[in-house]
């Protein structure tokens, strides 16, 4: 498996490089020790093993140089903030609902008569302004903008957009007001490929729209067989994760595999003529990529395409082809194109969910012998369910903090039902060239409906199953190292045979239960406030052994919560508390025992208050004074949201109060205090 091995390595050269300090090691200094350790293998040729030690060593550092390389910001020469006008060319385009989503390259400045050249800066920005609704990939246009630091969320656990977006090379946002001109200076010819592409996407779009009316089952075709899942209702699309069954709307292995199986059996007259398997080969390989590039290149559906082509072109040779060195190839030329995909979800899921089925699914079919071939067929989907998982299980858990407990019979059901509807959907785009095959056109579009519809009944009432998951899981970035160190030295030697090996990655495994179940008593035995950076209001959570008490300002939205809090209330606190966990002390004075301490929420009265004030929290400048609230009582901590500092009339040389903190300034506000 020298091509396997050779991708394991580039990925810890990768994996490597978010951890150097470009400062402190220089790219040259890496090309420099990369030239003199290839020198020495190739000096070492006679000697195998130690010309394939410097190899694996020069394929890390080559892995690390491309890491560092894709995380060099460009040379650009913008003005944050200034309206300028600029020259942009068009990356990628999306339209959802009424606004355009647009990734575009600036390529130059203008500035007077003077145009200034950039470092092909990539920039993105939402817009609801309407000239942009026909762009396409490579169009060139000019517009005045303001480009801005693209912003980035504060609070404690929630997904890094800002570093999601450096991976993809973007930088910078900008902002186009609905108004303002567009200058439309290239227009991509109609036949380009990514015009073709994109005027195929809307074709057969409205021909899903036209046999489809509902929206929902129009929303899982469209996903199944064009990889757009922008439109899928988010209580479906959380049915199809809480199932387990999320991974058929993506398409991958799975709907690449069927498109080739379908262009084989249709191409099987070519196999008369001399040439026919080359012609066969070409035809193939063009529907593949075609198809990839019509559903948007994600990395699943790449990775299937690199395989079954490398499959397809070892078969014509004549050449051994063996299923790991294919895996390990594919994963090596995308993370060569494209080395930030490594960091990904669909790229580790695509291949974590790959290997476990290649190294798991041969060894537990032979577990249970079955001879009725009906029974073999649910026998082989459930022994492939599971051996997905076992790998894709402690990802899961990490990103997504739950376990699916039906995923063996979403499997059952979702895996066919996508083949089925792929092939229909290919099936109802053929018949659609001739109006004499309209009466058969129309029968599949109905089969087509009738078959997402069911689909969709099945995966809502799975979910609707008691125990459906078990959810509030949560995995440090230890524990997920831990796992996956044990369970690859498990595979090692279960593959060897070697008795050793195995009973070192089972106490690898049995470690990190110890230190889960330590770092879980350490957690019973602290208690958090935590208030929360949002744009529009106060939210503040009150976390004690697994229990939280939330108290927010009314204008804070349900998708503001989920986007700021859910990860910290689940490592922390996911359950409700009970009514005993918080006191307040009377009704309409915002003063609360937590802890020991006294919490004081924007107070309506200059008041009193019998001890000091640990916590004194404003999210508005109150009715009564500050500074007279402040005389009256001692306060530890003055948390401010929406407030600037200077506006509050402080006591001069005042020593009623410690500590000042600014959400809007030093970001959220997080005191952890022990308790025995």
């Amino acid at each position: 498996m020298p091509m396997f091995k050779l991708a394991c390595l580039f990925i810890i050269g990768l994996v490597c490089s978010e951890y150097i300090d470009a400062n402190f090691i220089k790219i040259n200094q890496l090309v420099i020790i990369s030239a003199i350790l290839l020198g020495i293998a190739i000096v070492q040729l006679n000697h195998r093993q130690l010309s394939s030690l410097y190899l694996g060593l020069n394929t890390i550092i080559i892995g690390c140089l491309l890491g560092l390389h894709a995380h060099t910001l460009p040379n650009t020469k913008i003005e944050l903030g200034k309206k300028k006008i600029y020259v942009l060319k068009v990356v990628s385009h999306e339209i959802k609902e009424d606004q355009s989503k647009v990734v575009a390259n600036i390529l130059f400045s203008i500035e007077g008569n003077k145009a200034c050249t950039t470092d092909a800066c990539k920039i993105i920005f939402w817009t609801k302004n309407k000239a942009l609704r026909n762009n396409n990939t490579g169009d060139i246009m000019i517009t005045q903008l303001s480009i801005n630091q693209i912003s980035e969320n504060k609070n404690p656990l929630t997904f890094n957009y800002k570093k999601f977006l450096s991976r993809k090379n973007i930088h910078y946002s900008a902002s186009i007001k609905p108004d303002t001109e567009i200058l439309q200076l290239y227009t991509t010819p109609k036949t380009s490929i990514s015009n073709l592409s994109l005027r195929s996407k809307k074709y057969i779009s409205k021909l899903l729209k036209r046999h489809i009316p509902d929206q929902k089952n129009y929303a899982i075709a469209a996903a199944m067989i064009l990889g757009d899942k922008s439109e899928i209702d988010e209580s479906l699309y959380q049915a199809f994760s809480k199932t387990g069954a999320i991974h058929t709307l993506a398409v991958s292995g799975l709907h690449v595999g069927m498109i080739s199986l379908i262009i084989l059996f249709l191409c099987r007259p070519l196999k008369v003529f001399k040439t026919g398997k080359y012609l066969i080969l070409i035809v193939n390989l063009i529907s593949i990529w075609s198809f990839v590039y019509l559903t948007g290149c994600g990395p699943p559906a790449v990775r299937a395409g690199c395989m079954i082509s490398l499959y397809c072109v070892a078969k014509i040779l004549g050449r051994y082809n063996q299923t790991w060195n294919t895996l390990g190839t594919a994963a090596f030329i995308i993370l060569l194109i494209k080395p930030q995909e490594l960091f990904s979800i669909s790229f580790q899921f695509s291949f974590l969910a790959l290997s476990s089925i290649l190294f798991f699914y041969p060894r537990l079919d032979k577990l249970i012998l079955v001879t009725n071939p009906v029974l073999l067929k649910f026998k082989q989907l459930i022994v492939l369910s599971l051996s997905a998982q076992i790998l894709i299980i402690p990802a899961s858990i990490y990103y997504f903090h739950y376990i699916p407990n039906y995923f063996w019979l979403s499997g059952i059901i979702a895996v066919p039902a996508a083949g089925v509807i792929l092939s229909l959907g290919i099936l109802l785009i053929i018949t659609s060239c001739s109006s004499l095959l309209d009466f058969l056109h129309n029968a599949v579009g109905q089969i087509l409906n009738f078959i997402i519809e069911q689909l969709n009944f099945c995966i809502l009432k799975i979910q609707s199953l008691p125990f459906h998951e078990i959810s509030n899981i949560w995995l440090e970035k230890t524990d997920l190292i831990l796992i996956y160190l044990g369970l690859i030295i498990c595979i090692i030697g279960f593959n060897y045979l070697k008795f050793w090996t195995i009973a070192f990655g089972c106490l690898l495994l049995i470690s990190q239960n110890f230190i889960h179940l330590k770092q879980k008593f350490e957690k019973s035995k602290s208690s958090k406030l935590m208030v929360y950076d949002t744009p529009k209001g106060l939210l503040i959570d009150l976390c004690k052994n697994g229990y939280h008490i939330q108290m927010k300002q009314e204008n804070v939205s349900p998708k503001d919560i989920k986007r700021n809090s859910e990860k910290f209330r689940i490592k922390y606190g996911p359950q409700k508390a009970p009514p005993d966990l918080l006191t307040q002390v009377s009704k309409g004075k915002n003063i609360y025992y937590f802890e020991n301490k006294v919490i004081v929420i924007n107070p309506t009265k200059s008041i009193k208050v019998c001890q000091p004030i640990d916590f004194l929290i404003l999210s508005k400048i109150p009715d009564i004074k500050i500074s007279e609230f402040i005389r009256s009582n001692a306060v530890d901590h003055l948390i401010l949201k929406n407030i600037n500092p200077k506006m509050i009339d402080l006591p001069p040389s005042s020593k009623r109060i410690n500590k000042v903190h600014s959400i809007d300034i030093d970001g959220p506000f997080l005191k952890s205090f022990s308790y025995e």
